[in-house]
Parts: C-alpha cells; sequence; structure tokens
C-alpha cells in the first residue's frame, strides 16, 4: 500500500494553509494511500476511516477550540448517517434510493456500513473543493478578482 507523504510547508499556522494540507492528503488518501504518524522515535501507518478522521482534524486548524472523539458503530441508521452528513434523515433515504449511497435493508430499515457513509462523506467534500477551485479559476480569468 502507498504512504502519503504530504509535508506540513514551515510556518503554516493559518486556517488556509491547514486546509490546503488536509486536501492534499485526502487526495493521496482516496487514491489508496494511507497516512503515516510519527511523533519523536515512534511511528504508525494509519488507513481507513482512521486516516480520514485525522484529515478532519487537520481541516479544523489551529483555531479548533474542542474536538470531541467519537466511536462510530460499523453499521448507521439513516438518522445517524443524516446527524454525520449534517443533512436530514430524508436527504439520506433520498440518496440511498437513488443508488448514490451504498445500504442495506434490515426487514423495512436501511441500514448504512459506516465505512460507506465516510467514502461518501469525503468524496463530497473532495467535489466540493473541486467546485470551488473551478469558480475560483473562472473569476480570476474574467478578471474578477483584482
Amino acid at each position: 500500500m502507498a504512504i502519503a507523504t504530504t509535508s506540513r510547508p514551515d510556518g503554516a499556522s493559518d486556517a488556509t494553509a491547514y486546509s490546503d494540507f488536509a486536501e492534499a492528503v485526502s487526495k493521496k488518501l482516496l487514491a489508496g494511500a494511507s497516512l503515516r504518524l510519527g511523533v519523536k522515535d515512534s511511528e504508525c501507518e494509519v488507513a481507513g476511516e482512521i486516516a480520514l478522521a485525522i484529515v478532519d482534524l487537520l481541516r479544523m486548524g489551529p483555531g479548533a477550540h474542542a474536538i470531541e472523539l467519537q466511536a462510530l458503530p460499523p453499521v448507521l441508521t439513516t438518522g445517524q448517517a443524516a446527524d454525520l452528513l449534517d443533512v436530514t434523515r430524508p436527504t439520506v433515504v433520498k440518496l440511498v434510493d437513488e443508488g448514490k449511497l451504498p445500504a442495506t435493508r434490515v426487514g423495512t430499515h436501511r441500514r448504512i456500513s459506516t465505512p460507506d457513509l465516510l467514502a461518501y462523506r469525503e468524496s463530497c467534500r473532495h467535489q466540493r473543493s473541486e467546485q470551488i477551485s473551478e469558480i475560483i479559476r473562472t473569476s480570476q480569468e474574467l478578471g474578477l478578482y483584482d
């Protein structure tokens, strides 16, 4: 498995620098890389949802006031998924019914695997970032930035 080797630039202390760094790491993780963490003489390799959680922490940057870590169950209800995506439960049901978010049925209830939900969330963030970058490029080409 490939290892993500992006380093935070020296002096990068503002929120934008952390966000840019998190985006670079996120792209490598989505491409199949894993994350290598090191503190002094100790080092470990992290992949999957733990690596994505670390990227989420990086996105918060140096201005984060409080961070709460919570273990997630392997399978989520549509309500739990909605909370994690910050959308309504009917929106999650619609995503599942449209095939945009994989799920299984337990009787009449939909269940979503946590790794699938986290991958979907990261994919949405990546798409949103790409769209924002495209809007900025277009605005610059039109001379809207001076």
